[in-house]
């Protein structure tokens, strides 16, 4: 059927019908409306591209999302495509393609990849992941790898800098030099512009702690952490204090890596930061720790990094309390 489409005719034809119908515009050939049996009025253009030998149909919308009259010339210019020999699906698919290249290659969808495959197994793998992602990709997420310069690393390095945290800084130039090695090793990058950026001349030389605890320190800690009142706690930081760990390696021990009859504790290479086991000798009194913790033997020897950051907050609360009398 052909007429002339117009607003009237298709506001009527949106109610139910006993059968679909198409009806052709005389004002636009290659144009029309569809009416399904429940009254569902949608747009298409079928025209033959071309120096091609098949019709393609497209539909452009439904009414009235779509008006009558954008629909018009909607279809004037897929219209005018198809006269030019372009399927306008051909050109969707590979706008599509693109697209999805595009993404795969920006710098977000380069580091997600990175980090199952690189970082996931790294001692301190939760650190680094969140400083690939509250440092790297929330800054150049959106960006293709090979788009990131030099000036981009070293703005980054600058601004995590002038924020007060020189040693995050360099952190984040270390983790952004292995992601983007990585990213040529898998041949999607050709160079790095990580290459000759120096944390040296950007953050100056690394400071290595020396800070020990005297005597009279070491005094007060033992004081704040005894007792019921510091409860699970202080044996904690006793275990620390007596066997010279890092809080991280005490705090993810299980039972199965302590030998209390020998005195030993040995830590698996997994969790330390060499990649060697340690064997760590306890002291007699540190191998009373335990016991006196509220570990049981079927439990981890475990007290979170959480628990251990609760246990020297505990003692530092303790040492300036002026009521216990060790201020």
């Amino acid at each position: 059927m052909k007429r002339p489409l117009n607003d009237r005719l298709i506001r009527s034809l949106s109610r139910p019908h006993d059968r679909p119908q198409e009806i052709w515009d005389q004002l636009l050939p290659g144009f029309g409306c569809r009416v399904s049996e429940q009254g569902t009025v949608s747009f298409f253009v079928m025209r033959r591209p071309s120096g091609q030998k098949n019709l393609v149909r497209l539909t452009l919308g439904r009414y009235p999302v779509l008006g009558l009259s954008d629909a018009r010339e909607a279809a004037r210019a897929t219209l005018l495509t198809l006269q030019g020999g372009v399927d306008p699906r051909v050109r969707k698919a590979e706008a599509a393609r693109a697209e999805a290249a595009r993404q795969a290659s920006t710098f977000a969808a380069v580091a997600e990849t990175f980090i199952p495959r690189h970082v996931a197994t790294k001692r301190t793998a939760s650190n680094i992941v969140s400083i690939i992602r509250r440092e790297l990709i929330a800054r150049w997420g959106d960006r293709r790898i090979t788009d990131i310069t030099r000036a981009d690393v070293i703005a980054l390095v600058d601004d995590i800098g002038d924020r007060g945290y020189p040693e995050a800084a360099r952190q984040a130039l270390t983790y952004a030099r292995s992601l983007f090695s990585w990213a040529i090793g898998r041949d999607l990058l050709d160079r790095a512009p990580t290459d000759h950026v120096s944390p040296q001349k950007l953050i100056g030389p690394k400071r290595i702690r020396r800070r020990v605890l005297d005597a009279d320190e070491i005094a007060l800690l033992w004081r704040a952490t005894e007792g019921a009142e510091a409860g699970y706690f202080g044996p904690f930081a006793r275990l620390l204090l007596l066997t010279g760990v890092r809080r991280s390696e005490l705090g993810r021990a299980t039972w199965s890596e302590v030998d209390l009859g020998a005195g030993l504790w040995t830590i698996p290479a997994t969790r330390m930061k060499s990649d060697e086991p340690h064997v760590v000798p306890a002291a007699a009194n540190a191998r009373q720790r335990p016991r006196l913790c509220a570990w049981r033997r079927g439990d981890p020897l475990r007290a979170s990094e959480r628990s251990a950051r609760r246990a020297y907050d505990c003692a530092q609360r303790r040492q300036t309390d002026p009521e216990l009398g060790l201020a």
